[in-house]
This record gives C-alpha cells, sequence and structure tokens, in this order.
C-alpha cells in the first residue's frame, strides 16, 4: 500500500511541475508587463491554489489506491492463507510477516478445533457407553427380580437368580464408583491429591497380601521383590492403580499362572513393575487399552469388570508427573510398567533450572 501511495504522490508531483514550467515559459514568451505584475502581486496565491489543488487530488487517489490495494490484500490473504494452492509470487517483507501471522493464526484454529471435536466424540461415546454399561445389569436385575416376584422361579433357581442379581449389582455399583472417580480427574478442581511422605514397599506388601486370596482361587501365584524406600505420593490414589494393575493380572492369567510385582528405585524415580503369565493383548489393542469401556477380552467383557480401571490408572500415574507403560505378547502375557518421581520438589527444581 505504502509503495502505490508513493507512485501515486510522484505522478501528482510530475504533473503539476510541467504544468508549472509550461505556464511560466508561456508567460516568459508573452513577456507582458501588465500580465507579469498580476502574477508577481498573486504569486502567493496562484501557489496555494495549487498546493490545495494538489492536496485534493492526492486524497482523492490514494483513496482509491487504497480501495484497490485491500481488494488485492484479500485476494493475497485468500490465495495464501484460506487456498490449498500457493501462488508462486515474492512479497515484501512486512506483507511476509503478516501472512505468516495469519497462517500460525490458522494452525492454532485448526488445533483448537480438532481438539475440540475429538473432545465431543471422546464425551458422545462415553455418553453411550454408560448409558449402555448401567442399563444391561438393570435389565437382567429387573428381569431376575421379575421371575422371582410371580413365583415363576422354583426355589433353586431363585437362589441362583438371586446369586446374578446380587453380581449385577455389585458389578453396576462398581461402574458408578468409576465413573465418580474418573468424573472428578476430568475436572481439576474436584479432584483431592493428598501426598504424603511413606514407604513404598511396605505398603505394596499390603496391597499384594490382600488380594493374594483371590489369586489362589484362580491357582495364581504372586511373586515379589519389593525395595522399600521412601516415597512422595497419594497412597489411596496408587492402591487405586496397584489394585487394577494386580486385578486385571490375576483376571486375565492363566490357571496356575504367575504373576510378578517388582518395585525399586531407578536415578530418583521409582518404578513399579507388574506382569503376568496370562492370555496377553494384541498390538492393535495396545493403544487403545486406557480408552475408557474398552475391553480387549470382548467375550469375557461382560464378567470381567467395569472397563474403566486402566483409565484410572492412566489419571493416576497423571497427577504423579508419572507414565504408565505397557509390553506385551499374545499368549505369553503383559508387563505394566509405572514410573513416578520420588519427589516432586527435586522434579520442579530440575525443570527450573
Amino acid at each position: 500500500m505504502k509503495k502505490i501511495n508513493r507512485k501515486a504522490l510522484k505522478t501528482i508531483l510530475c504533473i503539476y511541475m510541467v504544468l508549472l514550467i509550461a505556464l511560466l515559459t508561456f508567460l516568459a514568451i508573452l513577456n507582458k508587463p501588465l500580465l507579469n505584475e498580476i502574477l508577481i502581486n498573486n504569486i502567493f496565491i496562484i501557489l496555494l491554489l495549487l498546493v490545495i489543488t494538489f492536496i485534493v487530488n492526492y486524497l482523492i487517489l490514494s483513496k482509491k489506491v487504497s480501495r484497490n490495494n485491500l481488494n488485492y490484500l484479500a485476494d493475497i490473504i485468500i490465495s495464501e492463507v484460506f487456498n490449498e494452492n500457493k501462488l508462486d509470487i515474492e512479497y515484501e517483507e512486512d506483507l511476509k510477516q503478516m501472512l505468516k501471522k495469519l497462517n500460525n493464526e490458522k494452525k492454532t484454529s485448526m488445533y483448537s478445533m480438532e481438539k475440540y471435536k475429538n473432545a465431543e466424540k471422546i464425551r458422545s461415546e462415553f455418553t453411550a457407553n454408560v448409558t449402555h454399561e448401567l442399563k444391561t445389569p438393570l435389565t437382567s436385575i429387573m428381569g431376575y427380580a421379575e421371575l422371582i416376584e410371580l413365583g415363576l422361579a422354583k426355589e433353586e433357581e431363585a437362589k441362583s437368580f438371586a446369586k446374578v442379581i446380587g453380581e449385577d449389582a455389585n458389578k453396576l455399583l462398581m461402574t458408578i464408583n468409576d465413573i465418580i472417580i474418573l468424573s472428578k480427574y476430568d475436572d481439576p478442581t474436584l479432584i483431592e491429591i493428598e501426598k504424603e511422605h511413606f514407604y513404598i514397599g511396605e505398603f505394596i506388601e499390603e496391597l499384594v497380601k490382600s488380594i493374594e486370596n483371590v489369586a489362589s482361587l484362580k491357582k495364581v501365584k504372586i511373586l515379589k521383590e519389593l525395595d522399600n524406600f521412601e516415597v512422595f505420593a497419594d497412597k489411596n490414589k496408587i492402591k487405586d492403580l496397584v489394585n487394577n494393575l494386580l486385578s486385571n493380572a490375576i483376571k486375565y492369567n492363566k490357571p496356575y499362572g504367575i504373576i510378578r510385582v517388582k518395585l525399586y528405585r531407578e536415578n530418583e524415580n521409582c518404578v513399579l513393575e507388574i506382569s503376568d503369565t496370562g492370555i496377553g493383548i494384541k498390538e492393535s489393542d495396545i493403544n487403545r487399552i486406557f480408552e475408557r469401556f474398552y475391553v480387549v477380552d470382548k467375550a469375557r467383557g461382560k464378567k470381567s469388570g467395569t472397563g474403566l480401571g486402566l483409565a484410572i490408572v492412566k489419571h493416576v500415574a497423571l497427577v504423579h508427573n508419572g507414565t504408565i507403560e505397557i509390553k506385551s505378547k499374545v499368549g505369553k502375557g503383559s508387563t505394566f510398567t509405572f514410573k513416578f518421581p520420588l519427589n516432586e520438589n527435586k522434579v520442579k527444581s530440575q525443570k527450573e533450572h
């Protein structure tokens, strides 16, 4: 725009210079005393009129040029920012910077929109899954309860139906509890992190003992290799993570299978490994196992839990500034590795430096 305004100004100046030279030349040729006297007496008025005319013309031209420039600029923005096919033109530096900024803003907007769409998709899927997971056991409970109420079930069948009702009610309660836990993780203002100093080896030992009876019913043996050292973490959330991983290791293990629980220090990190000799996970499923309601073993999914356990595990790892990784082979088993900083204050000071 600036270039075109300068060009307009130069054009106007040239025109007026030519007119002024032509006028003076004409007067010199005529050389009439009266005319010369009139011009000399009114020279300032004539010059002022010329300047005013020049300014008026310049404003008119520059306005016209500005409009043309805006249209030209709009065409450039549409071509370079919104269209896929770029123009092979070398622009001025200020125009380059503007186009770069617009392109960056476009990418940011598209990224935000993509994140919003993904969030809406996840929310929609979650709502559909919640509805299904709550409806299925409720339908079962209502059906069996109705048979007992109408007296259509014999005494032995009634006991069997009551057992199924109890199992489905328990699963319903677990699902609701897990949904409440996850909803708190979704909103940082609701989640309470109560970190404290404690010896994690002793703590994991207690958790393993509390679940050994469940493992023995499935003829699964738990082997422990636990170092005992101090950590700064939320005990209840670590308990949720360990119980979920141990439950899965028992649930998806083979009869007479083995679970190995290993706890050790690595630099300034606490590392917990829980491995099993179970059915394993397909490579195509590994990237999705931490999704809510995602069940790898579809055939056993209805009785195998809420499908929310590993989603909770992932969030527990995140609130501890940690990571959760998995290695698995079908038919061989899986290993989950949870790693988090021993002392969060040290991590913060390292980040600041």
